[in-house]
């Protein structure tokens, strides 16, 4: 049986595999691995690091498979709608932290006693009206607005990780400028209110909206910031190996080897920051 023969060793990188390709022989996940051309045939090729064989770059596209790339196809919209479900529901639970808020803020401003500033206050209520429920009402909103307080980054981490993880190939520069979201989602509330009740004074809601969207910010910066390691913690827990391979790309996008990876050239970042 002839050995099979190697391919040459000296041919300089023309490109990196930036799809998830597998490896014919043990399946390994080929993403960003070397792409060389073979002088002898002059077709390009790539070494699979686990098992040593070489294979065509880019022979198991499935453009020429219909019925695979309709499914492709299929797949690609429904993550799609799954990306819209998720952060559409993201931002209506930013903003309806701020709204809910406000409106539990102002039937107690209009059942109470409003202080100088426009916010309810205990002492003017039990000073003035002498009425307890008055000031229960008012507690409550306190204790409200610390719950809420410590809702708000708990959803920026959920949101922040969401960014890092299904929007992966995006830039990290373009994740920071997502922490613009919670601010822009507290001015639309904010403008709400304004054109819902224009004779009540609302310069007080700007405190309240500003302190949830600060804290939304923040808990979407540390998820950005924790949001693929976490997740690669897990996978590397629910996952062997083998089957880690087809979720390589959460470590390669940030030049890292997968677990199980015999690879014998370096890993380079798939996004720049």
């Amino acid at each position: 049986m002839m050995p099979e023969p190697s391919a040459p060793t000296s041919a300089a990188p023309i490109s990196y595999i930036q799809t998830d390709t597998f490896c014919d022989h043990c399946g390994y996940n080929l993403h960003g691995q070397v792409v060389t051309r073979d002088e002898r045939l002059g077709i390009l090729i790539v070494r699979c690091p686990e098992c040593g064989k070489f294979l065509p770059a880019g022979h198991t596209t499935v453009a020429g498979n219909v019925a695979q790339h309709r499914r492709s196809i299929f797949l690609v919209v429904v993550w799609i709608l799954f990306l819209l479900y998720f952060f559409g529901m993201a931002c209506m639970g930013m903003g309806a932290i701020s709204y809910n808020y406000i409106e539990d803020a102002m039937r107690v401003r209009r059942e109470g006693i409003p202080s100088p500033d426009g916010t309810p206050s205990s002492q003017d209520l039990i000073t003035n009206s002498h009425d307890v429920a008055a000031y229960e009402r008012e507690e409550n909103l306190r204790t409200e607005r610390r719950i809420l307080a410590t809702i708000s980054p708990l959803i920026g981490v959920v949101v922040g990780a969401g960014l890092a993880v299904f929007l992966w190939h995006l830039r990290r520069r373009s994740h920071f400028i997502a922490l613009l979201l919670p601010f822009a989602i507290g001015a639309i509330v904010h403008l709400m209110w304004k054109l819902s009740t224009p004779p009540d004074p609302i310069h007080w809601m700007t405190a309240p909206i500003a302190l949830f969207a600060s804290l939304e910010a923040i808990g979407m910066f540390t998820g950005i910031l924790i949001g693929r390691p976490i997740v690669r913690g897990i996978l590397r827990v629910l996952l062997s190996p083998r089957l880690l391979q087809i979720m390589a790309f959460l470590w390669h996008v940030d030049g890292k080897i997968p677990p199980g990876t015999a690879a014998t050239t370096p890993i380079t970042p798939a996004v720049q920051p």
